[in-house]
This record gives C-alpha cells, structure tokens and sequence, in this order.
C-alpha cells in the first residue's frame, strides 16, 4: 500500500512543483512507494493553515477530512522564524494539534538564508550564514518543542555548495530556489521521512 506523504506550505515549496515533480519521482526512484499532495500558496504562513476561517485553513480541512497520512511535512514563511517568532511556534502548535490524528509522522521542512547580495540580508542585518544558522537554530527548537523530525534543507543547500562551489541553488530572485536547489531541498526532506517510516 502507497504510503501517504502531505506538503503543507508556501512558494518555497511548490516552485518548480517540487513535491510532485522532483520529491516524488525521487522517492520511486529509491524504491519508496510514495502517494504525495500538496497544499501550498504564496507567502503562507502556518499559523494562517491554523486558522478555520482562513481560505487555505479550510481547504486544509477539506483534505484531511476522513484521511490520514504517514507523514506530513510543514514548511513556514522563510522570515518568520525571525520576524514573528510567536507565529511561527504558535503555527507549528496548533497544526500538530489540528493534524495529529491525521498523520503518524511530522517533518518541518527548514528553509535557507538568503542568497549573498539579497536586499533582505541587509534589511534584516545578517549575513547569509548569520540567516542559515538562525533559521536552523529555530527549527530545532521547534522540533524538540513538538516532537518533530526536521529536515534540514538550509544546511543542506550551504553543504552543497561547499563541494560545488560553482552550483546555483538560488532563483534569480535571490531567495527562492533554483531547479538545483528544488532537487537538493527535495532530496533532504526525502532522506528526512525514510529515516523516520
């Protein structure tokens, strides 16, 4: 029987449809018998999925209504760890207390800093390592507070690039991710959830 794998998330999770396009070929690919969907939209932040009277929160009821799933991956807005932190528990709580009878399995999928000569960099006052490593910090802490895996994908993009100095894992925005940086996110969270199923 297929195993049931949930994105829920933003932009940084649906560029390049990289559940359905890269995540999931991938998985066939190392012999996981994976069925994967995704709910994603723009700029989302989890604690808006919280929410019942939300557009994207109703539609997140919708889709687990009756269901379960073996795993379900939750991915935040990339400034919120930083800019609103109380959002970004307060989101993560209330969806584990939303979805935790729909799943056995939660992955928070950690987001990466800024590519150097981001605008925002500058905006928020860190390097891009200093971005990397607040962010990871964050999802840690989330993960030991609620009991979740976290698949490090930020860390993951700057190993990367430390063997392939020459790589471009960053859209021409600076921010989002390059077809590369889809696959290595795709690949992290992958070796992620069969460490946990």
């Amino acid at each position: 029987m297929k195993k049931q794998i949930l994105f829920v998330g933003n932009s940084y999770t649906y560029f390049h449809d990289m559940p359905e396009r890269i995540f999931a070929p991938m998985a066939s690919e190392d012999g996981c018998d994976y069925e994967v969907r995704a709910l994603t939209h723009g700029g989302y932040k989890l604690c808006w999925y919280a929410d019942p009277e939300n557009e994207e929160g109703k539609r997140l009821r919708k889709v687990i209504s009756g269901r379960h799933f073996d795993c379900i991956v939750l991915q935040d807005h990339s400034l919120s760890t930083i800019q609103t932190p109380g959002d970004f528990f307060g989101g993560i709580r209330a969806l584990k207390a939303l979805l935790q009878n729909h799943t056995d399995h939660f992955v928070l999928y950690g987001t990466w800093g800024r590519k150097p000569g981001c605008v925002t960099l500058e905006e928020l006052g860190m390097t891009h390592e200093e971005m990397t490593r607040y962010i990871a910090e964050q999802y840690d802490e989330a993960g030991q507070r609620f009991g979740m895996a976290v698949a490090h994908v930020g860390k993951a993009f700057d190993a990367y690039l430390a063997e392939n100095p020459d790589a471009e894992l960053y859209f021409e925005d600076l921010h989002h991710s390059s077809p590369l940086g889809s696959t290595v996110a795709a690949r992290t969270i992958l070796d992620t959830i069969k460490a946990i199923l």
